[in-house]
């Protein structure tokens, strides 16, 4: 009951602040009247009385501040005070405020560009289960001494020679263009070698992975899509798993399409996914 006595009393201080201040005033004026009814009760003149009352009661101006401090609302108070001076202000050089805001804009918006960047590269997890055990492998030249991509063939050594990871897999990232379905439509994708999807352990939203036959050279050409690609493009057709698209002007087969939630390509961007049986060595061993 303290607590909400209490409780009250400060927010009656805060949204009726002025009617709280005539009441302090009135309070004191009282306390002042009847100090020097006292006094002059006592004997003394209704001067000497009133004088005598101010000096025991004190400055009426510091017991009010006083009392406002002691609701402990001063600061919001002055934070009010220094709001309304800092609009004043503002409003009487526009070009400087409207300069002050265009760099405060910039500011957020780098400070919230920088924090999304670092938080999708360092702080979120993959996608994926056991996130934790992937590892991305690249080449170093040995001279300049730049990360660098490698090829099949580097790919193949490096995966007879694999003694530490539990599987290995390679993907190359390709365009292609589509055509069939509106305008044709330049596409972002990769091809990936056996086992890439089992590696990441993911299931595929429809259909099915590529099988080790689809993985041959000269096999059926088969692609698998994005979830995004699929509603964009294709109005998340159900039955899409088995149609056929063209791709690069030859037809592929949809073996199925990923989870929403899957990405992996260029800069986190890949429409599809095809074998990378279907293309040909692009770099030599290094």
């Amino acid at each position: 009951m303290r607590l909400l006595r209490v409780f009250r009393q400060r927010a009656r201080s805060l949204f009726r602040r002025a009617r709280v201040d005539a009441e302090l005033e009135k309070e004191l004026q009282y306390h002042l009247e009847q100090l020097t009814r006292d006094n002059i009760s006592a004997g003394m003149n209704a001067d000497e009385a009133g004088r005598a009352a101010h000096r025991a009661l004190g400055g009426t101006a510091q017991i009010e501040e006083q009392c406002r401090d002691h609701r402990r609302l001063a600061w919001l108070a002055d934070i009010s005070k220094d709001v309304r001076y800092a609009w004043r202000m503002l409003r009487k050089s526009p070009g400087f405020t409207a300069l002050g805001i265009l760099t405060l804009a910039f500011g957020v918006g780098a400070s919230i560009a920088v924090y999304a960047l670092a938080e999708s590269l360092m702080l979120r997890s993959l996608p994926y289960p056991s996130p934790e055990r992937l590892v991305a492998l690249y080449s170093v030249h040995e001279r300049r001494g730049q990360f660098e991509s490698i090829g099949q063939e580097d790919f193949r050594d490096w995966q007879a020679a694999n003694s530490v990871f539990e599987r290995m897999a390679f993907t190359e990232f390709h365009q292609t263009t589509l055509t069939g379905h509106g305008d044709a439509e330049r596409l972002t994708g990769a091809a990936v070698s056996q086992g890439f999807f089992e590696m990441l352990g993911v299931q595929p939203r429809l259909g099915r992975w590529f099988t080790p036959q689809e993985q041959k050279p000269g096999a059926d050409h088969v692609v698998m899509l994005s979830h995004g690609f699929w509603v964009r493009k294709l109005g998340a057709q159900p039955d899409i798993a088995g149609s056929t698209l063209v791709l690069g002007g030859l037809p592929f087969r949809v073996a199925g399409v990923m989870p929403e939630n899957f990405h992996f390509g260029l800069g986190g961007v890949s429409e599809y996914w095809t074998p990378i049986s279907r293309y040909p060595c692009s770099r030599s061993r290094r």
